[in-house]
């Protein structure tokens, strides 16, 4: 039952169907009703006319009036009697009775009489008529009326039904092809042929798939990348292996282990980039938290400060005050961290990493400025790409940072902005996110 119900409900042909043919028993109940008030008042005004005829007829044209009670009324038939008449008179009308219309009881059923005296020496008298007569009349107009609609009204209710599924068919049409296709296939939807209204619909659909694609070729690009990227790494470590297999002195085995181990590191730091950047770029139902930007702050530089410190580079933590943004600690680590580390990895020896945070109007804004060679402004946009290098050092990035930068902040609804940090060269690079407030 409940199944039965759901189906009739989840219909937009049976809905619109159901709510036409309750449309059309609707209409039928009005032109119903509106008929029975017309036809009942002009049958009120027809009897009270007949009345009035009658009554000239018998008070104008000098026809007699009834002498001995009428023993049997038969319908239409109009009653004529003088007025105070004694028992055995079908109205029995008192004698006082104004002229004029009046509507009285006579055992119980409703008479319209009509009361006339005569200009010539005559008794007063009045004609009468039942009233069931006039509602019989509104009853066949209405019957007349309202039939033929609730006749019609199966006829109608299918061919609407009709009219529907064809009006429906391109949305059939296009759902059949969306569900036969491959799911290899991302070609457009064809909006020709299509009403106005479904167009909407292939639109939508339209640029669903455009963003599909835009996704799969993003990841066939990522692994395309990664994989070049994995390809030198591996095969300098199989050489390297294969070096220390012919060692022949512990002294040459040390020497060359020293490269293998440099080597390793670099391949655990760039899979460990990789699954930073698969996590970033990963969707997250995870509720948000309140988290410190000194606290993650704090946990950054201290994990990093063993690197900052072979380069003798500093960090300068300035306007931190106690703000919080809303996001997973974790989110907000992995920001930091990659921010600094582009900073530190960049910077020239010696010098100094600046940060800052403050509050806007847009959230919490924070600030990493280097004294590195900066990022030319025509490739600022580029360089937020994966495995993108413009500036080599005496140690060079995996090319992932600022990606697993910019795909979180995006993630949290937050915007990042790459500047100038000097007007001279060299100009550095200010990293400035600004991410939502908790």
């Amino acid at each position: 039952m409940d199944s039965a119900k759901t189906r009739l409900t989840d219909s937009l042909q049976i809905r619109l169907s159901l709510a036409a043919s309750a449309v059309i028993l609707l209409l039928a109940a009005v032109a119903g009703t509106v008929s029975f008030i017309a036809a009942n008042r002009d049958a009120s005004e027809i009897q009270d006319q007949q009345l009035q005829i009658v009554s000239h007829t018998f008070g104008l044209h000098g026809v007699p009036l009834p002498t001995q009670p009428q023993t049997e009324y038969r319908p239409p038939n109009i009653v004529a009697e003088p007025l105070g008449a004694g028992d055995g008179w079908l109205l029995r009308l008192p004698a006082d009775l104004p002229d004029g219309l009046h509507t009285i009881s006579v055992n119980g059923e409703p008479w319209r009489v009509f009361v006339r005296t005569p200009k010539i020496s005559r008794p007063r008298f009045a004609v009468a008529q039942r009233t069931q007569f006039v509602a019989q009349i509104a009853r066949d107009t209405v019957m007349s009326t309202a039939i033929p609609l609730l006749v019609l009204a199966p006829v109608l209710c299918g061919l609407i039904y009709g009219l529907t599924q064809r009006a429906l068919k391109p949305v059939t049409a296009l759902s059949q092809n969306l569900d036969r296709r491959e799911p290899t296939d991302l070609s457009l939807v064809s909006a020709s042929g299509l009403p106005r209204e479904v167009r909407p619909i292939a639109t939508a659909v339209n640029g669903m798939i455009g963003r599909v694609r835009n996704t799969l070729e993003a990841q066939r690009r990522f692994i395309s990348d990664a994989a070049h990227e994995l390809r030198s790494p591996l095969a300098v470590l199989a050489l390297q292996a294969q070096n220390l297999e012919v060692a022949r002195t512990p002294q040459e085995m040390a020497e060359r282990l020293v490269p293998l181990r440099q080597g390793l590191a670099r391949t655990s730091s760039l899979l460990e980039q990789l699954l930073a950047l698969a996590y970033a770029r990963a969707p997250s139902e995870a509720d948000r938290e309140s988290v410190l930007v000194a606290d993650a702050l704090r946990s950054v530089i201290g994990k990093l400060l063993p690197f900052a410190e072979r380069k003798g580079i500093e960090f300068d933590v300035q306007n931190l005050m106690p703000m919080a943004v809303a996001a997973r600690e974790i989110d907000l680590v992995l920001i930091l961290r990659n921010a600094l580390d582009n900073a530190i990895r960049y910077s020239p020896a010696g010098t100094r990493v600046h940060v800052t945070a403050f509050s806007t109007r847009a959230g919490v804004q924070i600030e990493v400025a280097d004294q590195g060679p900066g990022i030319p402004e025509a490739e600022r946009e580029r360089i937020l790409e994966p495995f993108i290098r413009l500036n080599g050092g005496s140690e060079s990035g995996s090319g992932l940072g600022l990606s697993i930068v910019k795909e979180v902040v995006q993630r949290l609804g937050g915007s990042l902005a790459l500047r100038d940090a000097r007007p001279t060269a060299p100009k550095g690079l200010r990293m400035v996110f600004t991410l939502p407030a908790a």
